[in-house]
């Protein structure tokens, strides 16, 4: 047997060489993963979330104003720079032009910022009977640590313009 390894030995060091080579490339690879999923997990946990909070309103039905107040929630971590906002108000379906209200504000963590709006000449009748519903949906675009941009979106229906009925998406996309 020792004679046979003596004469095979460039063929087995050969293939030892081969299987450590692959052995190896394997170990990188899955380094490399594991580093992979260590970033997105840090980056994950180590970013602003920002989304709708409480939402106050109030209706003089006469003029068919709506106004309305939302919080903005960071409940991240880190600050959420360069925030931008929009909202579209629909009725039954029907969409009324976006709105752009606050642009490239800070929201540091833990904290929040309110903002109103008004909505005129709403067509409240239909919404007040129940026949439509309001949706007033809130999107936000904001920054983190790097240049990095996040996006939620969120929709609050409102019937009969007293009754909050759900939210659309949750709170943190």
């Amino acid at each position: 047997m020792i004679e046979w390894i003596g004469q095979h030995n460039g063929a087995l060091i050969a293939i030892a060489t081969i299987a450590y080579t692959f052995f190896s490339g394997l170990m990188w690879w899955s380094m490399r993963q594991s580093l992979e999923l260590t970033r997105n997990s840090f980056e994950e946990t180590q970013r602003p979330h920002v989304g709708v909070g409480l939402i106050k309103s109030s209706l003089e039905a006469s003029s068919g104003r709506f106004k309305f107040e939302l919080e903005l929630v960071n409940a991240g971590s880190v600050p959420a720079r360069e925030l931008r906002t929009e909202w579209t108000a629909k009725i039954g379906g029907s969409q009324r032009p976006r709105i752009t209200p606050l642009e490239r504000m800070t929201i540091l963590p833990n904290r929040s910022i309110s903002y109103g709006e008004t909505i005129d000449n709403l067509d409240v009748q239909n919404v007040m009977r129940g026949t439509t519903h309001l949706e007033i949906q809130v999107d936000l675009v904001y920054k983190g640590r790097g240049n990095r941009e996040y996006r939620t979106t969120q929709s609050v229906y409102f019937n009969h313009l007293t009754q909050l009925l759900s939210y659309g998406d949750s709170m943190f996309s």
